[in-house]
């Protein structure tokens, strides 16, 4: 299959769902990656963007391109041209590749407005996140609804991360829950990445208004004898207790040297309605390296059941952490088990048995 694959990040930005299902997929097909258009408006505000056109190739199957963005508007514009005149230039640099493709690959829904009423092909949506509501702006908030919603009357397939989403789209014909998954990495022989001989509870991942912080403070404040250490970009340092540690971005190769120097992984994220659509990729990494985890009930917390422990509250958090909490795996066969099941590799075997389906009904 030709698979048009259009991505919500650029391919060299931090590995997640979106390169790691392309790369899967061009292990057996030809995938041309499309990363996000930067329009000379953006640009012009960001002098470190570029707003020409950029293609490579990454192997003989796998092809990314960044279109010349000099005529499109920002997403935050995009409401000005309801003729969507700004994406003729996108559009016919993609003429080739929508004629010839099988399948055409949403993984942003902003993507819809180069969508023409012609297109041949299998067109799926891979519904990772809410963006409207991980947005703060109003406007791109408003626009991405509207995207959203255009998108779903269109698209043939519709993947979702969790089950939130599967009960949203429950009357889409065609929608399959697919899990994010993990690519599991051995940590560093010479890691850097020194334990020091307090317990420690660690946290991977950005750091934005979903994070509870308050459930950190609390927690530390329960246990002073204890770090807690969070790693990953921040937008802003709310926690000013001594014993949390902000260690910031961090290459994604030191990532198991963090977790394994980790005595408790964290999850703490705000109980309101963005948290039960989040299937976190952490929670994978966490299990992977067999290390307790404690995190904030929601309904794709309850999928893990026993391996994870989880709080509904902030008394039940710090009794947790007081408490002996048990390694999730009890032998190897059961981690290496929880590692082939949860990998990217299952989760696009998957992918395109479905696809085949579809295609073949």
């Amino acid at each position: 299959m030709k698979i048009l694959y259009f991505a919500p990040l650029a391919f060299g930005d931090l590995k997640q769902r979106p390169q790691e299902i392309a790369a899967a997929l061009a292990e057996k097909h030809e995938v041309w990656y499309i990363e996000p258009t930067i329009s000379l408006i953006g640009a012009l505000k960001d002098k470190s963007l570029n707003c020409h056109a950029n293609a490579y190739d990454l192997s003989s199957t796998l092809h990314v391109i960044r279109l010349d963005g000099r005529f499109a508007l920002p997403i935050r514009l995009q409401f000005l041209d309801p003729l969507r005149l700004n994406t003729v230039s996108e559009r016919i640099q993609l003429s080739n590749l929508f004629k010839t493709c099988d399948v055409i690959w949403i993984g942003y829904e902003v993507w819809e407005r180069l969508l023409s009423a012609s297109l041949t092909g299998l067109l799926v949506y891979d519904k990772m996140d809410d963006n409207d509501r991980l947005s703060t702006d109003r406007i791109i908030r408003k626009f991405l609804i509207r995207s959203e919603k255009q998108l779903i009357k269109r698209c043939s397939l519709i993947f979702v991360t969790a089950r939130q989403f599967l009960d949203r789209f429950r009357a889409a014909s065609n929608i399959y829950l697919i899990p994010n998954g993990m690519r599991y990495q051995l940590p560093k022989r010479n890691s850097t990445v020194r334990k020091n001989s307090r317990k420690v509870f660690g946290y991977i991942g950005k750091i934005s208004h979903w994070f509870d912080t308050n459930a950190v403070i609390k927690l530390a404040e329960a246990n002073p004898d204890c770090d807690i250490v969070l790693v990953g970009p921040y937008d802003s340092l709310d926690i000013l207790c001594p014993n949390v540690k902000y260690i910031g971005s961090v290459p994604k190769e030191d990532v198991p040297d963090w977790i394994c120097s980790f005595d408790v992984c964290l999850y703490p994220f705000k109980q309101d309605e963005l948290l039960d659509t989040i299937n976190p990729v952490k929670i994978y990494e966490y299990l992977a390296y067999n290390k307790p985890v404690l995190a904030v009930n929601s309904k794709e917390m309850q999928a893990f059941q026993d391996l994870i422990y989880r709080y509904n509250n902030y008394d039940e958090l710090i009794s947790l952490s007081h408490s002996d909490l048990a390694l999730p795996f009890s032998d190897e066969a059961h981690r290496e088990a929880f590692l082939i099941t949860n990998s990217w590799e299952c989760r696009v075997k998957q992918i395109e048995q479905i696809l085949e389906e579809v295609k073949e009904s």
